[in-house]
């Protein structure tokens, strides 16, 4: 009898196809969630928050570039972070308000790529190339570039910037 199931265990291995995740979910029986259904879905949930931090962003970066001081520090949360290239790191909404009170109409217009992004639950973070001018006491204007790390986080209906480093490249 024992001969007889080990040849039929062999038997069932052989004559079954593997489960990988590309065919486990038509296979009936087999342990595990449904794995192609589950990285679609994460994938599906990557896309549209990407797309409601892009918009996020537009909405950002319209406010800097019209000067418009609540808007841009409302894209803020209370405890965001803030590192600029020059300058003191700030912590808190109202610290990145009062910086941009005093520096916003010396600041051209500022542009925000995204290299690569990623969302988990309520956080996100978006890396890439970022650039904007700087007008200086005698009215020289200087074009400061380089990397920005930016990390969401969903506040209600609304990605908020939690922290933000700006990282020049050297001149």
């Amino acid at each position: 009898m024992r001969t007889a199931t080990v040849g039929l265990s062999i038997f069932y291995m052989v004559s079954l196809p593997a489960a990988t995740p590309a065919t486990a979910q038509r296979l009936p029986g087999v342990p595990g969630p449904d794995v192609v259904s589950a990285s679609r879905h994460v994938a599906e949930y990557v896309a549209k928050m990407n797309g409601e931090v892009r918009a996020s962003v537009r909405e950002w970066r319209g406010a800097w570039n019209r000067d418009e001081l609540e808007s841009l520090a409302d894209r803020y949360s209370e405890a965001a972070l803030l590192i600029l290239p020059e300058g003191d790191p700030m912590h808190g909404r109202n610290p990145i308000k009062q910086h941009f009170e005093e520096n916003l109409p010396l600041l051209g217009g500022v542009q925000l790529s995204q290299s690569d992004f990623h969302a988990s639950g309520r956080m996100a973070f978006m890396s890439g190339p970022f650039s904007y001018s700087v007008r200086e006491q005698g009215g020289t204007v200087r074009q400061v570039t380089g990397v920005h790390v930016t990390v969401f986080l969903r506040e209600g209906r609304h990605w908020r910037i939690r922290s933000q480093i700006f990282k020049a490249e050297a001149n």
